[in-house]
């Protein structure tokens, strides 16, 4: 059992979390507690509570929690060298040492119930209509679905899910490694964000790069160190994560209702082992998919929206959307030479 002293307490939270994800501790690596009213009367009765939560669940190792942002989070892995500040306010306390048959899948940090959302903006942010495209015409205005963006990048800035997020009451799951963007997603999204480095297998990787490691993806990404006179573009290793074990962690509805994809090179190395068995797909907008995974979509049975298609950004529909009509989506000057005719929507 872990020291429950008053000095054993830290500032700060273990990780970002959202709110009811894997709530009632018997999955996954972290969540919120519910707790009665009492325990929102003092810092102290806060504490005990949140405790006590944490030792009726076998999976919690430790509690972060704050009086003033209502909240009591557990985690299953919590470095507590490494605590986050970003949000102030926040106490965590280890409650008990788990061993290491436990923690399996800790390098997974998918996130936390801390919320400071910004007033939501009204524009549509994507660089190409994308999200325009997918919410008007294709799901004419429906509220309430769900969204993967894979490679998210910024919150807003060029994002094909802003939109879907604060306009129309979307949830979703945003894929994005870089440590950089968190604060803004806590300020400015709904999305459960997983902070990962998606490969196609478990394998640590150097990441090479300036700025916080921009744009992570294939031009950024090497199985063999940077040569150490290279010292323009610094390395630091990560290890990468499967989708589809993130897509089990973060708990993902079986029906996806679009996926917006962007890894700079790494589409088709993540895409092949998307668990197919176990989700279903309405739409894709996909920069560069490139020759292997234009196949691979083909022969899971979506076709390409060409009038939705700008800036070698692809539209890929799932035949039972086939026959939705993209018309008024920003158009497409030319195509990639390895689509064909008969892999348009509009030839089936």
């Amino acid at each position: 059992m872990a020291d429950l002293s008053s000095a054993a307490t830290r500032s700060g939270y273990c990780a970002t979390t959202v709110s009811g994800y894997a709530g009632d501790c018997t999955y996954g690596l972290l969540g919120s507690f519910p707790l009665p009213p009492s325990a929102w009367l003092t810092p102290g009765s806060l504490r005990d509570a949140c405790v006590a939560a944490c030792l009726r669940c076998s999976r919690c190792s430790a509690v972060s929690f704050s009086l003033d942002q209502r909240d009591c989070s557990w985690f299953h892995v919590c470095e507590m060298e490494r605590l986050h500040q970003e949000v102030p306010g926040f106490t965590t306390l280890p409650v008990r040492s788990l061993p290491l048959v436990h923690r399996r899948g800790a390098e997974l940090a998918p996130f936390s119930a801390v919320r400071m959302l910004l007033p939501a903006k009204t524009d549509f942010p994507s660089q190409e209509a994308q999200d325009l495209c997918v919410i008007e015409h294709v799901f004419k205005r429906m509220t309430r679905g769900y969204y993967l963006d894979i490679g998210a990048n910024a919150p807003v800035f060029l994002s094909n899910t802003y939109a879907l997020d604060r306009q129309y009451n979307w949830s979703g799951l945003c894929i994005e490694p870089q440590e950089s963007y968190a604060q803004g997603y806590l300020q400015s999204r709904t999305c459960t964000l997983a902070q990962v480095l998606l490969g196609d297998g478990d394998e640590v990787v150097f990441v090479n790069g300036r700025d916080g490691w921009d744009n992570l993806g294939e031009s950024h990404v090497a199985t063999h160190a940077v040569p150490q006179n290279r010292t323009e573009m610094p390395s630091r290793t990560m290890k990468t994560s499967l989708l589809r074990k993130v897509l089990q962690i973060a708990n993902v509805p079986r029906t996806i209702d679009y996926v917006s994809l962007d890894l700079e090179g790494y589409e088709f190395k993540v895409m092949k082992r998307f668990p197919w068995n176990k989700h279903s797909i309405g739409v894709l907008t996909i920069e560069r998919p490139g020759a292997d995974l234009h196949a691979l979509l083909l022969n899971k049975g979506f076709c390409v929206a060409h009038n939705a298609a700008s800036f070698v950004d692809i539209m890929y529909l799932n035949r039972s959307l086939s026959s939705v009509s993209t018309a008024r989506c920003k158009r497409v000057s030319s195509m990639p030479q390895y689509i064909r005719p008969a892999d348009l929507c509009s030839a089936r």
